[in-house]
Formats: structure tokens, sequence, C-alpha cells
């Protein structure tokens, strides 16, 4: 199981695991520069809750498009298919999805609080309620996760519209309920019942496509023309050389 996670996670960066946190890390240091030069304590031409929300922008476009590269990826080079020819199981190769698209969620909840922490201490606007915005913002990206995750399984990459749709529809969830409060109800209500919704929602999710897997099988992989005929194109070169040595 634990090889399978890794190959996800191996998927998901370009270099590597070690050399990915190390980008982080140097761009979570240019950002929090970026965040006190424009912030409203020097120059002013950003607020505060305006770096909140572009800090969470990037938390969830890197972690959607890390997902999203990872099942291209799978779907282009017919992964999927050649993971079912070795002695592995089929709902292994779902647990292990699930469980690398989580740690990748969580390591964003960890990036994303140390940056928004940062940016409401030096523009001296911390308080816990804007804090806590983190924590929806967690729901909002397991959600978005387990929902593409699920429609993966269900119906492959034939409608990946539906992957750019829900990351717009969710995104649009967050700015409403991290900066536009409803009224009358505590930011700290709105913290727990989505980080619940979600933490219920992401095994159930998990769960449906096991039970899809098991009983239908994985959706069909697109046909890729263009690694059709490098196929074509080694076996000829193959053909050739055969004959030439023959």
């Amino acid at each position: 199981m634990w090889m399978l996670i890794r190959r996800e996670l191996d998927n998901m960066v370009t270099i590597n695991l070690r050399r990915s946190f190390q980008a982080y890390i140097i761009f979570g240091l240019v950002f929090v520069l970026f965040m006190w030069l424009l912030g409203p304590r020097v120059i002013g031409y950003f607020e505060a809750e305006m770096f909140s929300l572009f800090v969470f922008m990037a938390g969830m476009l890197s972690a959607v498009a890390s997902m999203l590269f990872t099942i291209e990826e799978d779907d282009a080079e017919r992964q999927i298919s050649f993971l079912q020819t070795l002695p592995i199981r089929k709902r292994d190769i779902v647990h292990a999805k699930f469980l690398s698209i989580f740690l990748v969620c969580g390591f964003m909840f960890i990036w994303v609080s140390v940056l928004n922490s940062a940016n409401l201490l030096m523009n001296d606007v911390w308080t816990m309620e804007s804090w806590m915005d983190v924590f929806i913002f967690l729901a909002v990206l397991i959600f978005l996760v387990a929902e593409n995750l699920l429609w993966y399984f269900l119906r492959g990459l034939r409608s990946n519209w539906i992957f750019y749709f829900s990351f717009i529809a969710w995104m649009t969830v967050l700015v409403l309920l991290g900066f536009n409060r409803p009224s009358g109800i505590s930011q700290s209500v709105i913290c727990g019942v989505s980080l619940i919704s979600s933490f219920l929602a992401y095994p159930t999710c998990w769960w449906l496509s096991v039970r899809k897997v098991h009983h239908k099988g994985f959706p069909l992989e697109k046909d890729n023309p263009g690694r059709k005929n490098t196929e074509k194109h080694i076996e000829e070169l193959k053909r050739r050389q055969s004959e030439r040595q023959s």
C-alpha cells in the first residue's frame, strides 16, 4: 500500500518530494515579503483580507492541480490498466489515491495556516474569527477533492469540464462563508458544521468509489492518439531492426 501511496505522491510533483517542499517554503517566504510590503502597514495597496484570499486560492489551486496532474498522467499512460496486471487489488489503487490526496490536503492546510497567520499578525488584524477561516478553507478543499475523485472513478476523464466547474463553485462557497459571513451565525458554528460535513463527505465518496470499482471496474481510459502513434513508430523501428539483423 505504501508503495502505491508513494507512487501517487511522486506523480504529483515535477522533480521530487524534497525539492517540492523546498519550493513551497521559498514561495511562502516570498509571499510573506509581498504581504508585508503591499499590506496596509507599509504601502497599503492590499487589505489583509485580500491577501488571505490570495493564500487560500493558491493553496486550493496547488492541491487541485496536483490531483488533476496525476489523474491525467495515469489516464494518458494507462497506468490504471498497467497496475491491474500486477498482484494489486483494485480497492488498494482507490485507497492509495484517496490517502495520497488527503495527505496533500493536510500539507496544504499547514502551509496555508502558516501564511495566513503571518499575514494577520504582520498587518495587526489577527483575531480568532479571522484565523478560523483556515478551517473553512480545509473543509471546502476536502469537499472539492472528494467530489472530483468520486467523479473520476465514476466517469473517468471523458467529462473533465466538471473539475474546472467544481473548482469555481467551491471557491465561491469559500468566499461566501469565509469573507461574507452569514449574519446571526458565529464563525465557530460555520467552521464546525463545515468541517464535520467535509469529514463525512470524504469517506463517503471514498466508500462509493471502492464499491463502484469493485462491482464495475475502473472507468475506460481515454484514447491517446499521440501515444498510439509513438507505439506504432516503436514497433516499426523494431521490425526494421529485426529485418536488418536477419
